[in-house]
């Protein structure tokens, strides 16, 4: 997601919330993604976010 304006996202929001305080908060679980359709208006799919293990944790992907 480098390419995307998060400031712009934001604002569209009304979050002062921070890029790190996003992140941190996704991590901790405390973002909910809720996606709307033109067939189920009300909420297609809606879940918790989490942002996974650290790199350098176990479980967390390797790079090469």
């Amino acid at each position: 997601a480098k390419d995307r304006d998060y400031a712009a996202g934001a604002a569209l929001l009304r979050s002062g919330l921070s890029f790190e305080d996003f992140v941190a908060a996704m991590r901790g679980g405390l973002i909910v993604l809720n996606i709307h359709t033109d067939a189920f208006n009300p909420g297609e799919i809606s879940g918790r976010v989490g942002g996974g293990p650290q790199p350098g944790q176990p479980g967390a992907p390797h790079r090469h």
